[in-house]
């Protein structure tokens, strides 16, 4: 990065870079003293070695937590004073590297002598995020790239927000998103052809339920907002009061189209259902861009929108629906159907047109903030740590991939279905599958910089302090099995509802391979729509 220095300038460059480490020396002095409560030893070399002595156990946990500030303050000088945009975020990985570490100093400092109990715990690392906010601060008037004043800027304001203490001026706030118009539709639309195999389902493919389409606005059909229509017979056959179902396909937020669940839809339709399966935005930007949780289900609230003008162009009678979806696509019908409950918890000002009766979640994520979904999602794909979060962090809303693990996890519990359920949510049908363990001894793939592996075990001392790490996690390839268990132990401590399945299939494969569970899940969303809601009792 271009430091606030020209290239025909040597000795103004020598000038900042001295003022700058002079600088960093001072505050992080000053946040030894505060979070310690010691006088500093005299400065020693800082090096791998003094970095692995300050990670042992100490006699004296203030002079443990001394010497790893003293570690993290050369890496934050390092990743200040990085010369290019590679530089800094490879310095900025040591930073999250030795954090982490840094919270597993506090953790054992509660045995240490004399102990540091929670209370100091808690006080060194507020201390920590508010000096680290403070010395960010104090070095951005000497950057003059743009990018990296942004780049720090940021993690600036993260600190800050994570430190409790008074912030920096608050970003301001996003413009709400315009809420969009359901297209229009009409009867002659509604032309179904008969599904290939099926005695009774039909399907109308490619309608339209809102205005970007390819040419206008979607850069692949994929992302468009269109949708097959599966009915349980021919036109002017079906019963007008067909139990209606949304279904939101899978393909880890970023991949995946409504053809992918044609034959799920196609069997729930035979079974009776009519069933609107969606195309809807996805964080993949050879597909129109990177887009958020938000923006997934502001195009599903739009297609729950046009529900009603379907219903009249295709003869139905919907005055409530269920909404579904597998793996990303369940996750999402979760967020959905529980901010209907509760749209105060993630304030995007949905309309929510028509109530939700029921919602249905094949093998969804529903605990993001959790190891258990960290360590599957990893093992699966085969990520390092900082790509996860990373990723979850920009589908939360974040700006940068690289945000603060603490941020991560607050912003991923925000977006957890977990965190959404509460007495009114709706009744839940799950369906899950296990079909392998990962051992949390086995190491996993290093961040960028980060040169030894470390075991799945080491992440959660990331998420919780004194936390029990298992000795492994089941499975189904890609989500971890307790995001089912999460769940269904949060919703029955609300009162809510739920049928569950656990089955043993790889991910998402119950349903194709097992007409058991076809037939479980027509029953169970039949039964639950046809039963009235709380809000109609």
């Amino acid at each position: 990065m271009d430091m606030s220095i020209h290239a025909d300038d040597k000795s103004r460059a020598r000038g900042a870079s001295v003022r700058l480490r002079r600088l960093l020396l001072l505050s992080a002095a000053v946040c030894a003293i505060a979070a310690a409560g010691a006088a500093p030893d005299r400065p020693r070399r800082r090096d791998q070695t003094q970095v692995r002595q300050a990670a042992r156990p100490a006699a004296d946990p203030q002079r443990q937590i001394l010497h790893f500030q003293n570690a993290l303050r050369a890496a934050a000088q390092a990743a200040l004073l990085a010369g290019d945009a590679a530089g800094r975020e490879a310095a900025w990985a040591k930073v999250g590297r030795l954090e982490n570490r840094f919270f597993t100093v506090l953790e054992n400092a509660a045995a240490g002598n004399p102990p540091l109990d929670a209370a100091g715990r808690a006080a060194a690392k507020k201390a920590y995020y508010a000096q680290a906010a403070k010395t960010i601060r104090q070095a951005l008037p000497m950057l003059a790239d743009a990018q990296a004043k942004a780049f720090f800027e940021g993690k600036a304001k993260d600190y800050e927000a994570l430190s409790g203490g008074a912030p920096a001026p608050a970003r301001a706030p996003a413009a709400p998103a315009p809420r969009l118009a359901p297209a229009k539709i009409d009867a002659s639309a509604i032309a179904p052809q008969k599904v290939y195999g099926k005695q009774r389902a039909h399907v109308c493919r490619d309608l339209i339920y809102g205005p970007r389409q390819p040419g206008s606005g979607a850069a692949h059909a994929d992302v468009a907002q269109t949708y097959d229509l599966y009915l349980p017979a021919a036109a002017g056959k079906y019963p007008s009061d067909a139990p209606f179902l949304l279904y939101i396909h899978g393909g880890a937020w970023s991949g995946g189209k409504k053809s992918d669940v044609a034959t799920v839809c196609a069997d729930l339709a035979e079974n009776g259902l009519a069933v609107m399966s969606v195309n809807y935005a996805l964080d993949n930007r050879a597909k129109g861009g990177a887009h958020t949780f938000a923006d997934m289900l502001r195009d599903i609230d739009l297609a729950v929108a046009h529900v009603p003008r379907l219903a009249q162009a295709a003869g139905l009678e919907v005055s409530r629906i269920a909404v579904g979806g597998s793996s990303a696509g369940g996750h999402l019908a979760l967020l959905y159907a529980y901010d209907a409950a509760t749209p105060a918890r993630l304030d995007l000002g949905l309309a929510h047109t028509l109530p939700v009766a029921c919602v249905f979640s094949d093998c969804g994520p529903t605990d993001l903030a959790s190891p258990e979904f960290a360590v599957a999602g990893m093992e699966s794909v085969k990520m390092s740590f900082a790509e996860c979060a990373g990723t979850i962090n920009l589908l939360c809303g974040g700006a940068r991939a690289n945000a603060p693990v603490q941020a991560v996890i607050a912003r991923a519990t925000r977006h957890s279905p977990v965190s959404l359920v509460s007495p009114s949510c709706p009744p839940t049908i799950l369906l899950y599958c296990e079909s392998a363990r990962i051992m949390t001894e086995r190491p996993y793939l290093p961040s960028p910089g980060q040169k030894d592996k470390e075991p799945y075990a080491a992440l959660w001392r990331t998420y919780a302090l004194n936390a029990k790490v298992p000795a492994n996690i089941g499975t189904d390839g890609i989500v971890a099995v307790q995001n089912f268990h999460a769940l269904t132990n949060r919703l029955a401590a609300a009162g809510v509802p739920c049928d569950a399945q656990l089955a043993h299939y790889p991910h998402c494969q119950a349903l194709p391979r097992s007409s058991k569970a076809r037939q479980w899940l027509a029953d169970a969303l039949k039964a639950r729509l046809a039963a009235p809601t709380a809000r109609q009792q």
